[in-house]
């Protein structure tokens, strides 16, 4: 049996030769490997029967209110003096929240109270909040809380006012169009000479990360697996937990190839989702290629030994969301593992990774690292799309796009351009490359997506990549 080096070995070996390697080349390096080795290739199999000591409801709301108060205490201070602005105020009626308001809202408030308005204010000691609720009034209704409580309020300051109002960002437009007209007409025009949109407010707000967000917990963590240097944090546990989901949904736990639908796996992570105590922030998408059939399918279709298995699945715990594509593969009877061509295609997804790690550079827009990452996949010969986008309070979240599949690797107006990376943004590194598969005289699509964190010292997953496919024996 080769040794751990060896395995080691021939995954190098097929990434560097990804774009161009014949498939003879890859079948000769993996000639002598067995059933065992293919399997020691999938790193997370190591999580399968892990028991996970994960937070209680309880538990995560308490870690909510800590985030929240670290945010507004370290975070927002600086944003403010970043873009001139003396108070932010967040006006909203219940079940019409805004945007950002479940970020700087503890879990036990499920929505907004009447009609709620937020302000925060800039002074020389930080950032005071003060939270307005509107009450019953038999001439005005709720509309008077904009001219007896928050009239007063503004106009003990002289600086400027900002709102969320903006005609691209859904981030930095969480004040509804009457909630504006009640809000213009309760504070009147003087103050509204002050008031102004600053889109990067809630933007940034919400895409930089609070430190114990991403720090060794005092609370019961996930654990159980071969984790880096310095993890046991929260939103690696996330993403472990995410793992640990999709390698039993791709195993012979969940599916009986003849008999399991694709369907009947999409639901099965949802519902392991929700008895470990999260849930889904999306349904779970579940398709298979196989051989001779066109695209994706997927809904009622039957899983079959051969099959090429993709899922799209995310978490959100505690607040924090997770996104992420893996892979799998039906063994036939008697077959040791995947053929030379996936396992190539699979490499191919891997080396996209390493350089589109290597070009988010601080500093730079999405289109900027775009460009650059499109330079250096087709200088090397590969036919692949990128597509990333920030994660964290949302899965779709804040921050500057780096590319859109359907814009297939062209500049994301606006959205790719609208501030830059910063450290401690986190990031849904999501990709696909298009890679013949000479078993199956074929084209196939191979979608790989991990969720990263950028660092001042470094970009790296926050727990590992996929580099081996999960396995249906």
């Amino acid at each position: 049996m080769p040794s751990v080096r060896r395995l080691l070995a021939v995954q190098a070996h097929l990434e560097t030769t990804a774009a161009t390697a014949e498939p003879a080349a890859a079948t000769t390096e993996l000639a002598d490997l067995t059933l065992d080795d293919f399997m020691a290739m999938d790193k997370d199999r190591a999580l399968l029967g892990k028991t996970f000591d994960t937070p209680t409801r309880r538990e995560q709301a308490a870690l909510r209110k800590q985030w929240i108060e670290e945010r507004v205490t370290n975070i927002l201070p600086g944003l403010m003096d970043e873009v001139g602005v003396e108070y932010w105020v967040l006006s909203m009626k219940e079940y019409g929240e805004d945007t950002a308001w479940r970020a700087m809202t503890p879990s036990e408030t499920v929505a907004a109270r009447r009609r709620s308005c937020i302000v925060y204010r800039r002074t020389a000691g930080g950032v005071e909040k003060e939270t307005f609720v509107a009450k019953s009034d038999p001439a005005l209704g709720w509309e008077g809380l904009f001219e007896e409580q928050i009239k007063p309020h503004l106009e003990e300051g002289g600086g400027r006012i900002a709102i969320n109002v903006d005609a691209v960002f859904a981030f930095a437009d969480g004040m509804h169009a009457g909630e504006k007209e009640a809000f213009v007409r309760g504070v009147g025009p003087e103050v509204m000479e002050r008031v102004v949109s600053e889109r990067l407010l809630p933007i940034y707000f919400l895409m930089l990360r609070a430190p114990t967000m991403n720090a060794t917990p005092e609370l019961p963590t996930v654990h159980g697996s071969a984790l880096p240097t310095g993890s046991g944090h929260h939103y690696t546990n996330a993403v472990e937990l995410s793992h640990s989901i999709i390698v039993e949904a791709m195993s012979a736990a969940v599916i009986t190839p003849g008999s399991t639908t694709c369907a009947d796996v999409s639901w099965w992570i949802w519902e392991k989702a929700v008895s470990l105590g999260f849930d889904c922030w999306f349904q779970p998408s579940f398709g298979v290629q196989r051989a001779g059939a066109e695209g994706t399918l997927a809904d009622d279709t039957v899983i079959e030994r051969g099959d090429f298995l993709w899922t799209d699945f995310g978490i959100d715990y505690a607040g924090l969301h997770t996104d992420m594509q893996h892979m799998g593969y039906v063994l036939h009877i008697g077959e040791i593992g995947p053929p030379a061509g996936l396992l190539q295609g699979l490499a191919v997804t891997n080396r996209m990774q390493d350089m589109i790690l290597e070009e988010m550079q601080l500093g730079r827009t999405g289109n900027e690292v775009l460009a650059s990452f499109k330079s250096r996949m087709e200088g090397e010969g590969i036919d692949g799309t990128m597509y990333s986008h920030p994660i964290g309070d949302h899965g779709h979240a804040a921050g500057p796009l780096v590319g859109l599949a359907d814009l297939d690797n062209q500049p994301v107006p606006v959205r790719g351009d609208v501030g830059v990376l910063r450290a401690e943004m986190w990031y849904a590194v999501e990709l696909c490359a298009r890679s013949y598969v000479e078993e199956w005289g074929q084209t196939v699509l191979f979608r790989q997506e991990e969720n990263g964190i950028l660092t001042e010292t470094g970009n790296h997953f926050a727990l590992y990549r996929q580099e081996g496919f999960h396995l249906v024996v």
